[in-house]
């Protein structure tokens, strides 16, 4: 999680801005939306393996689902992130341990 090869590293200043001000975007457009959906678990349920691969794993296929309209979505593979948690060496009931949060853009 901590060592990146085969990147070229160099500072760059950039302007983040919050983009649930902007336009609202279109997944056909830029490939991606934003969407606010409730969710059922409680903070400590993120610490269980058990509720996220059954519980919110299940929450998120169905927002997919209504969103896009999709018949079906599989929801898979999860990073519970959390500076403290990293920290503190947490580790999640049932999984593996608490990782820091990302410091870089990714895509998993």
């Amino acid at each position: 999680d901590d060592t990146i090869h085969g990147a070229k590293w160099c500072s760059t200043e950039v302007v983040v801005q919050n983009a649930r001000l902007q336009e609202p975007f279109s997944l056909d457009v830029q490939g991606f939306e934003l969407h606010n959906s409730a969710t059922q678990m409680r903070y400590t349920d993120f610490l269980d393996e058990e509720a996220i691969v059954q519980r919110y794993y299940a929450e998120c296929a169905d927002l997919v689902k209504r969103i896009t309209g999709a018949s079906f979505v599989a929801a898979f593979d999860h990073n519970v992130r959390s500076a403290g948690g990293k920290q503190s060496d947490k580790e999640i009931k049932g999984g593996s341990k608490v990782q820091a949060p990302a410091g870089i853009v990714h895509g998993d």
